[in-house]
């Protein structure tokens, strides 16, 4: 009864939804007696299978059996895409173009989460649920660079987009271009196989403005809002600008900020920086708790957010710093603890329960 209520509601709702002509235009109405058909000719089976083992002319198994067929056909009419395997990056040209590109920060485009297959990181990686602040930011990066906003491409910039892969009837003005031809790989791997053989051209662009991976900050500036910093970032580049909520600012000192300073050398662990007074280093890297930074030979403290989510580390006083960045997870030791008890807690459980075993068993020993 419940399940030919929940079909019979769930065909009104969808009939509700079919009233919209631009949700009607999605589905394409050519395809609608399909679905409609389909997806009653399911419900249908589902029903009778049931119907027919609780009178007893079907076995147990039957129901299971529809239910398997049904859920098969879902799949193969899903979004799985069948055909022959692509070697990738192997067989995609740009792909391999990319791979060989220096410097390589966050990838936009078309590629989705091609990018990791690579050892790359896209800008805006498919996930399946909104990502958390700042990097929702950059879902612009999916958009073409010459239809992209100034702000958003101000904070691509900000946050390291600097490749980008895309068709070649793209807008891709602003950006530079390495690489343009036809790769089957990508036709097949990001329009599926069709019966018509389209051969698409492909074009991989760099941004020559993206910020550094590593740069230096002679102004700090302390803001309680959220709106505040971001409209300020969203309308200037303000790339020596070091921007801090209230909560995240690391404490003022009496001392003097830097005049001029820059970044020696970044091998995206360490960072050698020559100031000659109070500055601040940023990372173009997500802030995230349980990265610390060392400078020099003090201990090891938190990196700072900044600039609406990366790494900043306050370098004070004058001369040669080095910092050395670290990853520490931050339920790393109470895992370890709870592990230390539990271990020895369950090598107790098993030496009990061989102990009970034996006294239970009836067999004499000799």
């Amino acid at each position: 009864t419940l399940a030919i209520v929940f079909g019979l509601a769930a065909f009104v709702w969808t009939a509700w939804w079919l009233l919209a002509l631009d949700f009607r235009a999605s589905l394409g109405a050519e395809s609608l007696p399909w679905r409609f058909g389909l997806a009653g000719f399911g419900w249908v089976a589902g029903i009778a299978a049931v119907l027919a083992w609780r009178s007893g002319r079907l076995p147990a198994w039957g129901p299971f059996l529809v239910a398997a067929v049904e859920l098969a056909a879902l799949f193969h009419c899903g979004p799985t895409r069948w055909g022959r395997s692509v070697d990738f990056p192997a067989e995609s040209p740009i792909a391999l173009r990319l791979a060989r590109e220096p410097d390589v920060g966050l990838v936009g485009g078309r590629l989705e989460d091609l990018p990791a297959r690579l050892g790359l990181a896209p800008a805006f990686p498919y996930l399946g649920i909104v990502p958390p602040p700042p990097n929702y930011l950059l879902e612009p990066a999916k958009v073409p660079p010459g239809r992209s906003t100034a702000q958003d491409r101000r904070w691509q910039r900000r946050f390291g987009v600097t490749h980008g892969v895309w068709e070649a009837g793209d807008d891709t003005r602003g950006t530079e271009t390495l690489a343009e031809g036809p790769d089957s790989a990508l036709d097949r791997l990001l329009h599926g196989p069709t019966k018509k053989v389209e051969q698409r051209r492909w074009r991989l662009v760099r941004d020559p403005t993206a910020f550094p991976p590593a740069r230096v900050a002679l102004l700090a500036v302390k803001t309680r809002s959220w709106g505040t910093l971001y409209t300020r970032l969203s309308e200037f580049d303000a790339e020596d600008e070091a921007w801090f909520l209230s909560e995240d600012a690391p404490a003022e000192r009496p001392a003097p900020r830097a005049r001029s300073a820059w970044v020696r050398s970044w091998d995206r662990r360490i960072a050698v920086v020559e100031h000659d007074g109070t500055c601040d280093l940023i990372i173009r890297r997500t802030y995230y708790p349980g990265w610390y930074a060392r400078v020099n030979n003090n201990p090891a403290r938190p990196v700072h957010r900044v600039n609406g989510g990366l790494q900043a580390v306050r370098l004070e006083g004058a001369g040669t710093s080095r910092v050395a960045f670290e990853y520490r997870p931050t339920g790393l030791r109470l895992a370890v603890k709870i592990s230390l008890v539990a271990i020895p807690g369950a090598v107790l459980m098993l030496a009990l329960t061989a102990i009970q075993g034996r006294r239970a068993d009836p067999r004499p020993s000799g």
